[in-house]
């Protein structure tokens, strides 16, 4: 008796539905919003014998295929016709695929009258539906003839309503892209992850290991608002899974900070900043768990989807201020940071209704955490290159002589050894060339040091364009030079240092409009059978240097 009164009652205000289309049930129907009116109950109180006795024009039609809403306490309905026209009965499924609303009643009067109804959404255990997905589904056997359908739709969470009525094996088939896409999309992220923690056991490298978290907790997050982790853990749980997806959204943040401040190496580089960050990261658990305790789930989901995206704010921020100080590895960690802010952006907005809903839109956050996992992963790979480069160039600068480009004595304890160590296998001649300049310090005393630095280095230029790549050129201190050459007699050696003597002569330095002539003495010794060290050959050459200013003077 009741359900024939609220057919009537649907009789009744039949105009209500003018602007519905019928929708033909011969096919799959995708995204039906549009051809769909609703009605918003801003207190969640209306029954729905309440709906069926509303005035005309309480109901609205929708412009999109995807309604969408902020965050709100309000219950809708929607209401809409499908039509049977063949002569059997129909079994089709209704689909909807935001997946995380709470409570979705679907209201079904027969074309003779007769009301079904199905209870669905993620307050009710995860065997609830008709094909075990993370999508919510439920399938219904339509007699001929046309249909009414009532939807009742409450959630805590952004209300993305998004229904379709589909054929069996069209829904198999959705279902069946839907999950080859995020197979795809985990494929990558957890190849990036194993690859990662394989490198920190390797190298013990902390910031490998913060990526992987970082890595694994969007995994997380994805999977629970995906309702993955309803599916596969929290079945019979359907508390447990709610909170799952705000909660690992919150991890996604705290993550992304701990990601940060390891790859950007606050502690050391930027340790005020570092201070700053630490606040932000106990401020955010503490509003974690404040919100998982006291504040009620509404504001869980509010505060971790915008934490989410003002900490991808931040850390793209400190990400700047650290390359402007120096930090040269920030430049691919900026960009990977960036396409996570607009993924994350883009989808937030999406959902919570502030931009127009799309496929690309809703879907930007799993693209741009994929851009930005392999970004960031060639970061880390940039971070260490610059690191091996900064290491071998801190190795190199410790083997030069700052004021000249020339090797210096710590260099030269190591080549001298390797080369003496060659001599002893191969037997090839090898020469040395000891040399200082001729009353350098007259040069101090009389135009000061900056003049005797400019000649320090006018003369190590003209060593470096004498000797060939085969050889060495030490400055072993004030103006003491000292060549090595491989495969060079002291005939040679000694024609070497005649031709220094000449370009010396040749290339003079002016200063204040007069000519400053460099001279040079120099001695040469030849490795023989019997030297066990450099030291051997370098006092040899130093006899020889003594008695050439002996000599001269």
């Amino acid at each position: 008796m009741f359900q024939r009164l609220l057919f009537l009652l649907s009789l009744i205000y039949l105009p209500l539905y003018a602007q519905v289309t019928s929708l033909d049930l011969n096919h799959s129907q995708s995204y039906i919003s549009q051809s769909m009116l609703v009605y918003e109950d801003p207190h969640a109180t209306l029954e729905l014998a309440d709906v069926l006795a509303l005035k005309e024009n309480s109901f609205q039609s929708i412009k999109n295929s995807i309604f969408t809403k902020f965050f709100t306490t309000s219950t809708f309905w929607f209401t809409f016709n499908l039509t049977n026209s063949t002569e059997d009965t129909m079994q089709r499924f209704f689909l909807f695929e935001a997946p995380w609303l709470d409570t979705i009643n679907v209201y079904v009067y027969s074309p003779n009258n007769i009301l079904r109804t199905h209870y669905l959404g993620n307050t009710l255990t995860f065997d609830n539906r008709d094909i075990k997905s993370n999508l919510i589904n439920i399938s219904h056997t339509f007699e001929p003839g046309i249909s009414k359908v009532y939807i009742q739709v409450n959630t805590r969470d952004p209300f993305v309503f998004m229904c379709s009525i589909m054929k069996k094996d069209d829904l198999l088939l959705n279902l069946a892209s839907h999950n080859f896409y995020l197979g795809i999309l985990y494929g990558i992220l957890l190849s990036l992850l194993l690859y990662n923690l394989f490198l920190f056991l390797a190298t013990k490298g902390a910031y490998y290991a913060y990526y992987a978290f970082y890595v694994l907790s969007f995994i997380l997050a994805h999977a629970s608002y995906n309702n993955y982790t309803y599916e596969y853990l929290f079945a019979n749980a359907p508390l447990l899974q709610t909170y799952a997806q705000s909660s690992f959204i919150f991890l996604l943040s705290i993550a992304a900070l701990l990601f940060s401040q390891s790859f950007l190496n606050l502690k050391q580089r930027h340790p005020r900043l570092n201070k700053v960050h630490n606040y932000i990261f106990y401020s955010l658990i503490s509003l974690l768990l404040f919100s998982s305790f006291f504040g009620g789930y509404r504001l869980h989901v509010i505060l971790s989807i915008f934490a989410l995206l003002l900490v991808s704010i931040y850390v793209i921020s400190i990400a700047l201020y650290a390359l402007r100080k120096g930090n040269k590895s920030a430049r691919l960690f900026i960009l990977g940071a960036s396409s996570g802010l607009v993924g994350s952006v883009l989808t937030c907005s999406s959902v919570m209704s502030l931009i127009p809903y799309s496929k690309w839109n809703y879907h930007a956050l799993d693209i741009g955490m994929s851009i930005d996992a392999i970004l960031l992963s060639l970061a880390l790979a940039d971070k260490l290159k610059i690191a091996y480069q900064e290491k071998e160039q801190a190795q190199k600068d410790s083997k030069t002589d700052v004021l000249t480009g020339l090797l210096n004595r710590r260099a030269y304890d190591e080549v001298s050894q390797h080369l003496i160590n060659v001599y002893k296998r191969y037997h090839q001649a090898t020469s040395i060339i000891l040399l200082d300049l001729d009353n350098f310090k007259s040069f101090n005393d009389s135009y000061g040091h900056d003049i005797g630095d400019k000649v320090l280095q006018h003369f190590s230029d003209i060593l470096k364009d004498l000797i060939s790549q085969e050889d060495y050129a030490f400055r072993l201190g004030g103006d003491e030079f000292l060549l090595i050459l491989p495969q060079i007699n002291k005939e040679q050696a000694l024609q070497l240092a005649l031709r220094l003597k000449k370009e010396l002569t040749i290339n003079t330095i002016r200063y204040q409009g007069k000519e400053l002539n460099i001279g040079t003495s120099f001695g040469i010794s030849q490795f023989q059978e019997e030297d066990t060290s450099i030291k051997n050959v370098e006092k040899r050459a130093d006899i020889d240097l003594y008695m050439q200013k002996k000599i001269i003077y």
